[in-house]
């Protein structure tokens, strides 16, 4: 008998102990009661406002003051002197000029009304709707870049209700609106291959444009610019119509160029018809021409007859020829010494001419 009860005791109190482990909850910890305390060592961190159009903007400026308070358990004083000490430039001029938002019993919501209603945007929701619609990716501006700048713009022209159904609607419109806008900014190879694959919503669209523009950049990086969009076998000079280089490679436009300098260095004089001037270096290039060093005076393969009428000869002070071109030093010099006439002596030349 003795045995029995010993294990009814037994099994009593294995109970008990089933009982107290299921009352049991493992990982729970004792709420003990405590007073919340704060912490300003995140007031650092707060960049100063100046209320300047090219800086943040007012919205952000206190969108970050209620963040940091949420953590740190700052109360609506504390707020509003973080606000009062964070202040400069513009907003810390507007804030001194008004001596009710000045003195210390301001409250916090005073003192946000009145900075939103000073320095908040005071253009039309129009005027973003069109920037919106006009926006297009910069040449330096990545795609998530552009997408960043479209939401913000976005934002701008979302209205503000106190349905919650109706706000719902609003917000699925500016999504849309949204990435319309965005798709069609997109520029270049990036721009064609989103609206190829036409995606459904602005997460998706900003991550396929960052993998086409990232797989471009590689193409890039490994086969140069020139392979991006063409072959160099297929690529066909405009200038000489020869596969395989670009016009601005081409070997017949530097000798084109080297032929250009030519005739200006020698024939800028010109003649007075510029047809057959043009024709007769036609001619001249064919044969060979001079060098850059050679001018009209002393050519020796330029055609009779093309001579530029600004030359004057030197027997006849005569227009239109040179000295031994002379049809009067002929006919002194029947039997052709006129081309000797060039190594006489000065006193030799004065005596021929008289």
């Amino acid at each position: 008998m003795s045995d029995v009860a010993e294990i009814e005791a037994l099994q009593l109190q294995i109970e008990e102990l089933r009982a107290q482990l299921n009352t049991l909850r493992i990982g729970e910890a004792v709420s003990v009661p405590r007073s919340q305390t704060k912490d300003v060592s995140l007031v650092t961190g707060i960049q100063e406002w100046t209320g300047e159009a090219k800086g943040r903007t007012v919205h952000e400026f206190f969108s970050q003051i209620e963040t940091l308070a949420k953590v740190s358990g700052w109360t609506n004083e504390d707020k509003a002197l973080i606000v009062k000490a964070k202040l400069q430039g513009l907003a810390l001029q507007f804030l001194s000029g008004r001596v009710e938002l000045v003195r210390d019993g301001c409250s916090y919501e005073t003192l946000k009304q009145a900075l939103v209603d000073r320095f908040s945007d005071k253009l039309p929701d129009q005027y973003y709707y069109t920037r919106l619609q006009e926006a297009a990716q910069g040449r330096d501006e990545s795609a998530e870049e552009f997408g960043d700048r479209c939401r913000k713009l976005c934002q701008r022209t979302i209205r503000k209700v106190q349905d919650e159904e109706v706000q719902k609607i609003i917000n699925e419109e500016a999504d849309r609106r949204l990435l319309a806008a965005y798709i069609h900014g997109l520029k270049g190879i990036v721009g064609q291959q989103v609206q190829f694959q036409m995606p459904t919503s602005m997460e998706q669209a900003v991550k396929l444009a960052v993998t086409v523009e990232n797989v471009e950049k590689h193409r890039q990086m490994v086969g140069g610019s020139r392979k991006v969009f063409a072959n160099r076998k297929e690529i066909e000079c405009y200038r000489c119509s020869e596969p395989g280089h670009y016009a601005r490679d081409c070997q017949q436009q530097q000798s084109s160029r080297n032929r250009r300098k030519i005739q200006g260095h020698s024939y800028n004089s010109g003649s007075s018809n510029g047809r057959e001037g043009q024709s007769n270096r036609e001619r001249f290039n064919k044969s060979g021409g001079p060098t850059l060093k050679n001018t009209v005076e002393n050519c020796r393969y330029l055609p009779e007859g093309s001579r530029p009428s600004g030359l004057q000869c030197f027997h006849c002070q005569q227009f239109g020829h040179l000295r031994r071109e002379c049809p009067k030093l002929s006919q002194k010099y029947p039997n052709g010494q006129g081309s000797t006439y060039r190594s006489l002596t000065s006193s030799q030349q004065q005596k021929a001419r008289k």
